[in-house]
């Protein structure tokens, strides 16, 4: 199993979301993701974000071409990472849409 030393989250938490989020609260989620997933041990980078329902509205727009708010958006990265860590890519969380 996965310690939170192999997995690197970045949080960037909008101070307008309506409900906290933490380490704590995503990291299980997270594990129990990649190991359904089956992608191997090894050490991960995630960068992690919330928006408010307005800026995800924009964020939807710009990349999805749908002009409405959405509750999660999430994007792949590959390529190479200077951490060394695999880089996994960008989620974005909008907690309005979600409660």
């Amino acid at each position: 199993m996965k310690t939170s030393e192999t997995l690197e989250i970045d949080f960037t938490i909008s101070p307008e979301a309506p409900i906290p989020l933490d380490k704590s609260t995503i990291v299980p989620i997270i594990f129990k993701v990649l190991a359904y997933e089956g992608i191997a041990d090894e050490a991960f980078e995630l960068h992690i974000q919330t928006y408010t329902s307005d800026a995800m509205q924009l964020l939807n727009a710009k990349t999805r071409g749908k002009d409405k708010t959405t509750n999660v958006l999430s994007f792949t990265y590959e390529g190479p990472n200077p951490t060394g860590r695999r880089l996994l890519g960008d989620i974005v969380i909008c907690p309005d849409v979600i409660i």
